[in-house]
């Protein structure tokens, strides 16, 4: 049986939550081998997530099953969230070994991904400010047809509706291939496709919440 548990204000102070943040990079990473962060390395993974959760407009949801092992996750959040506004903004909250570690992970590689996907982001169609977006979404293989995915999004739509929020938005890549007809499952439209390179496609597809 799989339940679906709300983590709110992940404390990244508290043992149990870097632990929490160590479990689902490893889930991404491991699931999810062509997404921009995976092929970024795991210590780039872990980082993002540590990122993420310094927001405490990010909303955290995590499959369980009855054993307690971790099956997914699914974490949503503002439709105006930026990570790098959420850098800037906690800053001081690293010390300096720390921003030595940060700084080292950013090679050139990385840099000129991180560039892409800014420039990408820049020439995107602008959504309403009532609209919330699917950050991360991620099911265990090992979990795969059980229907974990689509009650970790039935949670988000009952909680965005509770919000008032009016648009869901997921973004994929044809690296997922079966992300887009799972979306589409869901009643979500694609909306706009973006080709990158001649095998990358990035897909953004929107539910109203009306």
């Amino acid at each position: 049986m799989t339940n679906i548990d709300k983590i709110i204000n992940l404390n990244l102070l508290e043992t149990k939550n870097q632990k929490l943040i160590n479990q689902i990079s490893l889930i991404h990473f491991q699931n999810l081998p062509n997404s921009f962060f995976t092929t970024s390395g795991f210590k780039f993974v872990v980082f993002f997530y540590q990122l993420l959760f310094m927001d405490k407009d990010i909303n955290l949801l995590i499959a369980k099953e009855d054993d307690l092992s971790i099956s997914g996750f699914i974490i949503w959040g503002p439709i105006n969230h930026s990570l790098i506004k959420t850098f800037a903004k906690n800053l001081f909250k690293f010390n300096f070994i720390q921003l030595i570690i940060i700084i080292r992970m950013f090679n050139l590689k990385i840099l000129k991904k991180l560039i892409a996907r800014l420039y990408i982001k820049s020439n995107k169609k602008k959504f309403p400010l009532n609209s919330a977006k699917i950050i991360s979404l991620v099911v265990d293989d090992k979990y795969k047809g059980k229907g974990i995915g689509t009650k970790l999004i039935s949670k988000v739509i009952q909680e965005c509706s509770e919000k008032d929020l009016k648009f869901l938005i997921a973004i994929t890549t044809s690296y997922q291939k079966r992300a887009v007809k799972f979306y589409n499952s869901l009643n979500f439209d694609l909306i706009s496709e973006n080709k990158i390179s001649s095998d990358y496609v990035e897909y953004t597809l929107s539910r109203s919440l009306k």
